[in-house]
């Protein structure tokens, strides 16, 4: 909002938690108590972000402000580490963010995985901060649709015998 050279007189916010900022249909009061719909026509690809703008007009506007959580803070020093970690928390099917510190991941605090971490040897620590969206790592896409499969004309299965 600050990027506009004359924002809106009322600004309102819809807070969220970082994980409510991917859903596609959702139900939220802003910081002043009006009920918002929001119904996005497809799945979001990245997620709502800190400041992005859902309302404008020359006096009205509403934008999202992510909630502030609980995030386990994990200090790497090489790449053998980032794979010993990648491996833990892709087996715990965890999302992993970017820090804007240099050899810091995060993810949503969990008390087991911190202390498999702990135990494996990595620095962590248990922090409040923001998990934005454009800060995910993503393997791939998660909503790009199934693959449609169609029979060939001369599709067949043979079934052999043993004799």
């Amino acid at each position: 909002m600050r990027d506009y050279q004359s924002p809106p007189k009322c600004i309102d916010k819809i807070y969220m938690e970082w994980y409510e900022t991917y859903k596609r249909i959702g139900r939220f009061k802003t910081e002043n108590g009006l009920d918002i719909a929001l119904c996005f026509p497809k799945p979001l690809i990245y997620g709502l972000d800190d400041g992005d703008i859902l309302y404008l007009d020359s006096k009205f506007g509403i934008i999202v402000e992510i909630v502030p959580c609980e995030v386990l803070s994990i200090q790497w020093g090489n790449k053998l580490e980032i794979a010993k970690l990648c491996y833990e928390i892709g087996n715990a099917h965890i999302p992993l963010f970017v820090s804007s510190l240099k050899n810091e991941f995060y993810i949503p605090y969990e008390k087991t995985l911190e202390n498999t971490l702990t135990k494996l040897g990595f620095l962590t620590e248990k922090i409040l901060t923001k998990l934005h969206p454009k800060q995910r790592f993503y393997v791939s896409l998660p909503i790009l649709p199934e693959p449609r499969f169609i029979l060939s004309p001369d599709f067949k299965i043979t079934i052999k015998t043993a004799h």
